[in-house]
């Protein structure tokens, strides 16, 4: 069983009462036990459920929990990771355009911009990535994707696995994997992958 499964179960048994941590448990099920602990879908001293447990119960398990979350945190910040653009909503925002350039998009937004580096120099964009904690193996998946994967240079689109990459990397920033704010994840991931491809 996968370990999002295991969860599961321990979100119905705290949902019933019963989590407890014994010997006869596997431990898949002590491992579920702490991460749901962790995620705050159980209390870490009676292992009750949370109001983040009853969500992920009525929304149908941990899996769908963490795309609702996810959902809900791009609304909350207004950001849209679509095509090459990150788009906020009518307080704050950035809208990158097909040039490379930064649009202020709300009232009170503020831009900070000042990512330099040369066009196609991979390890020039990699230590710019990690200088804001990306790991290795997440730069190498992208040094992969940006060998192969398909663009549209006159529109400035980015392809497919690169807007893969990115949205997985938003995602990371979600759930903490990532120690960067959602806000910033993506308008440095776009600007980044832009000044690699010369798209100023």
């Amino acid at each position: 069983m996968e370990e999002s499964k295991w969860i599961d179960k321990v979100l119905t048994d705290a949902r019933q009462g019963v989590v407890v941590r014994i010997r006869a448990n596997t431990r898949e099920y002590e491992a579920a036990i702490d991460k749901a602990i962790a995620f705050n879908l159980i209390s870490g001293t009676n292992y009750r459920l949370t109001e983040k447990g009853y969500k992920a119960i009525e929304v149908g398990g941990f899996d769908n929990w963490i795309q609702y979350m996810e959902q809900r945190e791009v609304e909350r910040r207004g950001i849209l990771v679509n095509g090459n653009a990150v788009i906020g909503n009518n307080n704050f925002g950035v809208l990158q355009g097909q040039d490379g350039t930064l649009i202020n998009t709300g009232n009170n937004a503020h831009i900070d911009s000042s990512i330099e580096f040369n066009r196609g120099n991979f390890e020039e964009l990699a230590q710019k990535l990690r200088a804001n904690h990306v790991g290795q193996q997440d730069i190498e998946e992208l040094k992969s994707i940006l060998e192969s994967d398909s663009l549209n240079k006159e529109k400035g689109v980015f392809g497919d696995k690169t807007n893969g990459w990115i949205s997985k990397m938003i995602s990371k920033s979600l759930d903490g994997t990532w120690q960067i704010g959602v806000g910033a994840a993506g308008g440095l991931l776009v600007e980044v992958i832009k000044k690699y491809y010369g798209w100023h």
